[in-house]
């Protein structure tokens, strides 16, 4: 016999970037399972017409990920006014496209504050509880630009890079003391991280994206996905394309290397 289906019925899940796009797909998800559902994110209209739109068993909460304090001081006064969270989706995410040359030291600190360091203050201020509990989740939402290389986006990667590695390290860890950890690594979505990512002396926005290798997926698909890997308890959750993108790089490192330097030299930068 397979494992039986989670149950979502009750539980309270704090979804990071939860305003828009996969965050967004995924807190409807969870709601129409049963699950209480907290996004955050750092616009509060966003966050209130979200929550307006799934209705009330979703609340929301503004929170900068990149603000340790800030971590630390939210997620204890949601365990005190709501009970303890039993899944974390460490979702907020930020990019800059840009030739590596024109990163300066505070570009490097803002992308990697938020996408990596976010998802360890984020598990860093329920894990514990976790443990002693032997009862909970965190599922991390890094890309599939985590697992392969991908020019002009280095900031992003190294960051997405860093979520994979932690993700699958703590797994072993987290097992012995009954928590479950998770990590997606979804290929091109259309979000909201593609009209406000900036792209920095690129000369057509519209060309990177057509450029870009692979279909682009919509964040309800992507969701849908998502949350049959955390029924599953999937240690690496490869939702629409990502899946046959990693397989393809595993097989053949050098052609998609390849391939993304071709993709890379297509970039429309202004020269």
């Amino acid at each position: 016999m397979g494992k039986s289906k989670k149950s979502f019925l009750e539980q309270l899940v704090f979804i990071t970037g939860g305003g828009t796009g996969i965050g967004q797909a995924l807190a409807r998800e969870f709601v129409s399972k049963g699950a209480r559902v907290i996004i955050a994110g750092r616009r509060a209209d966003v966050l209130a017409k979200t929550a307006a739109e799934i209705g009330p068993a979703c609340t929301t909460c503004v929170l900068d990920v990149s603000d340790s304090d800030a971590v630390a001081t939210t997620m204890a006064e949601i365990q005190r006014t709501h009970g303890e969270i039993d899944i974390l989706v460490n979702n907020a995410g930020i990019c800059l496209i840009a030739d590596t040359r024109e990163y300066s030291l505070l570009d490097w600190q803002k992308i990697i504050g938020v996408d990596l360091y976010g998802t360890i203050f984020c598990l860093q201020s329920v894990y514990k509880m976790m443990c002693e509990r032997r009862h909970g989740q965190i599922v991390n939402i890094s890309s599939a630009g985590g697992l392969l290389p991908t020019p002009f986006f280095t900031a992003y990667s190294a960051a997405k890079f860093g979520v994979v590695g932690l993700s699958l390290s703590l797994r072993i860890e987290a097992a012995m003391y009954g928590v479950k950890v998770n990590v997606v690594c979804p290929g091109l979505v259309a979000t909201d991280i593609q009209a406000t990512t900036e792209m920095r002396s690129i000369a057509d926005r519209q060309k990177v994206v057509q450029d870009m290798p692979g279909p682009i997926a919509t964040s309800e698909a992507v969701a849908k996905q998502i949350i049959v890997g955390i029924e599953r308890d999937m240690p690496l959750i490869l939702p629409a394309v990502a899946r046959w993108i990693h397989l393809a790089y595993r097989l053949f490192p050098g052609l998609i290397t390849a391939l993304m330097a071709q993709t890379a030299k297509k970039m429309p930068f202004v020269r």
